[in-house]
């Protein structure tokens, strides 16, 4: 069976996206409009106030208790908890970073300069977790050619003096691009052995599956979900029918695979459980052979949020 969930909710997404927080599990409340959720609905661990633009949502909810309820498919799935959204997984205070460089607009293209502060505050050791701000003065900055910004080590901000008048504004020439390009270096490397999802089903937007063999974790490891993409798959979803000026636009091919990156936060027996939702189904009727698999990794180069 094929699960198309309307993931653009927007009233839901709206207030998800705006309520920081981890996820619990509660049972059965009411969904908006009298209706009934299924049996296990996925809560948001934030409280808000009532919102009349989700009273005609039943996929989107506040539930009688102020927080945000999902509701679930036959087969359990549901919208994804959007509160694991944010800075730090939500619910964490941004940093207080302190300015090492200060970058003036000229007039004219401001690329190079921006750029060389940046990189010269990631040249700084890490204190705290962090090596400092490059701060954009008020004013207007031209950035112009193809290449766009680079930010390539951790604990480096790029803060602006604010908007609207007396603050910064970017302008951007050239080819459409992207402003900045956050990039480490190198790639994953899978360490262990990875261990098969035994689960015939794990329904979008859940945490918690079972593996063969859950030994070889331990909480806290960063971990690698792999979904496999065969021929099965590709033909449920209808994306071998994809046609654009004539041509074939099947985007994903099999063989390859679709990376979920997530850290462990429980292990009970063999089922583990996520820090954050997975964003798609496992369905084993359409993953098999290979199979879904889940292993650590490292990842040394990787830009990442230090800790103090």
């Amino acid at each position: 069976m094929r699960t198309l969930l309307p993931w653009f909710v927007w009233s839901g997404f709206l207030v998800a996206m705006a309520c920081a927080g981890r996820s619990t599990i509660t049972k059965q409340p009411p969904a908006a409009g009298g209706e009934t959720s299924r049996p296990i609905t996925a809560h948001s661990s934030c409280v808000l106030a009532a919102d009349p633009r989700l009273a005609t949502s039943r996929w989107v909810f506040i539930d009688p208790s102020g927080r945000l309820g999902y509701q679930t498919l036959p087969q359990g799935d549901h919208i994804i908890d959007f509160s694991h959204a944010g800075y730090g997984g939500g619910g964490v205070a941004l940093p207080t970073v302190p300015v090492k460089r200060t970058v003036a607009p000229s007039g004219g293209d401001d690329t190079a300069a921006i750029q060389a502060a940046i990189d010269a505050v990631a040249q700084l050791p890490l204190e705290g977790g962090v090596r400092g701000a490059v701060l954009l003065a008020p004013g207007s900055f031209q950035l112009s050619g193809d290449d766009g910004l680079a930010l390539g080590a951790s604990g480096v901000v790029l803060r602006g003096s604010g908007a609207g008048e007396g603050g910064t504004r970017i302008t951007l020439g050239g080819t459409a691009r992207a402003f900045l390009r956050m990039r480490g270096t190198g790639s994953w490397t899978t360490t262990g052995t990875p261990a098969a999802i035994i689960d015939s089903y794990v329904p979008s937007g859940a945490q918690a599956f079972h593996v063969a063999d859950a030994s070889g974790f331990r909480v806290g490891d960063a971990v690698l979900i792999d979904r496999p993409v065969t021929s099965a798959w590709i033909s449920l979803m209808g994306m071998d029918k994809l046609v654009r000026t004539g041509k074939a636009q099947t985007w994903l091919r099999p063989g390859s695979i679709v990376h979920s990156d997530r850290v462990i936060g429980a292990i009970a027996g063999n089922q583990i459980t996520l820090d954050a939702p997975l964003t798609d189904s496992f369905d084993a009727k359409y993953l098999n052979p290979p199979g879904a698999t889940v292993a650590t990794y490292t990842f040394a180069g990787r830009i990442a949020r230090t800790r103090p």
